[in-house]
């Protein structure tokens, strides 16, 4: 039996990465077919919350994935119909709470995020000050994965037109 009949067939997710020197790079990246913790596909905030330092971006017209430093991440966007699992599409991802939260470089994202936890934790405060260091945020034109270390300010709820 060769090597390549253990190979799990990745699923490619095209997104929009905006990097923090204030850059956007398209391109993919693979995602596992099955989570380890929930049932269904690998989620992008799974991936990016690996332990790893790097994750490979499959960059069109280029031969060889570019290595992004994960803490070099601001946020990543997925581009609707490009293969992204939504938090919408994952059961048992708790409640969803209105969110805004303002980057670098003018960058502002508006959505909802999973507070799931014990009693008395789903708050959003909660969910920005976990150990994880990306979160999904749920968005009507998509959802994005944002590195709360580039969060310069969080609000709980949407602000107004």
């Amino acid at each position: 039996m060769a090597a390549d009949d253990y190979r799990v067939e990745k699923r490619r997710v095209q997104v929009l990465l905006h990097d923090s020197e204030g850059e956007v790079w398209e391109g993919a990246f693979l995602c596992d077919p099955y989570s380890s913790r929930h049932s269904g596909p690998q989620l992008l905030s799974e991936l990016l919350n690996d332990p790893q330092p790097f994750v490979p971006l499959f960059e069109e017209g280029k031969e060889v994935a570019t290595l992004v430093h994960k803490r070099h991440i601001i946020y990543v966007e997925m581009i609707p119909g490009g293969g992204g699992v939504g938090l919408e599409q994952v059961a048992d991802f708790g409640d969803l709470r209105p969110v805004v939260l303002v980057l670098p470089h003018e960058h502002e994202v508006q959505g909802k995020v999973s507070v799931s936890g014990p009693e008395g934790q789903t708050r959003v405060l909660d969910c920005l000050n976990r150990s994880e260091r990306f979160v999904q945020v749920l968005r009507p034109e998509g959802d994005c994965v944002v590195n709360l270390d580039f969060v310069i300010a969080a609000n709980d709820t949407p602000a107004r037109d």
